[in-house]
C-alpha cells in the first residue's frame, strides 16, 4: 500500500521548497517519493513512523546551532564621472561594511533521518521514488 509524503528525508525539505545553496549536495542525493509496505495500511505508517521518530529523538536529540553563510565584507565606494564642454565633474560614494550573515539549524537532523529510514526498513517498509 503507498503511504502519504514522507516528510524529513535526510534532512531535506519537500521538491517544492527552495533549497539553499548548502543543501544542493543533498538534493542531488535524495528526492521525493513514499514508504511502501505490501501488507501493511496508512495508519500502521503513521503510528510506525512515530515509534521511528521517537527512537531517532531519544538518541539524537535536538541541538541547534548557529553557522555562518557569507563572510562580512567591505564594498568600496564608487565613483561616477561625467565629462560636460570639456570639463570632467566626479562624485565618490562612500563604501559600507555588509555584515556576515547567519543561519541557525538543527546539528542532528540528518542523523536523525538516517535512525528513521533504517528503523523503517527494519519494519519491512520500502522507499520509492516517484
Amino acid at each position: 500500500m503507498t503511504t502519504p509524503h514522507r516528510p524529513g528525508r535526510r534532512g531535506v525539505m519537500p521538491c517544492t521548497a527552495t533549497r539553499r545553496l548548502v543543501a544542493l549536495a543533498l538534493a542531488a542525493l535524495a528526492g521525493c517519493g513514499t514508504w511502501t509496505h505490501p501488507t501493511k495500511s496508512s495508519a500502521d505508517f503513521h503510528a510506525e513512523r512515530t515509534v521511528c521518530e521517537q527512537r531517532a529523538l531519544a538518541m539524537y536529540p535536538v541541538v541547534i546551532v548557529q553557522r555562518q553563510t557569507s563572510a562580512g565584507r567591505w564594498i568600496p565606494g564608487t565613483t561616477q564621472c561625467t565629462t560636460t564642454n570639456a570639463q570632467t565633474h566626479c562624485v565618490t560614494g562612500p563604501g559600507r561594511w555588509e555584515p556576515p550573515t547567519w543561519t541557525t539549524e538543527d546539528a542532528n537532523a540528518g542523523r536523525r533521518s538516517g535512525v528513521i529510514d533504517d528503523c523503517m526498513k527494519a519494519g519491512g517498509w520500502t522507499w520509492q521514488w516517484n
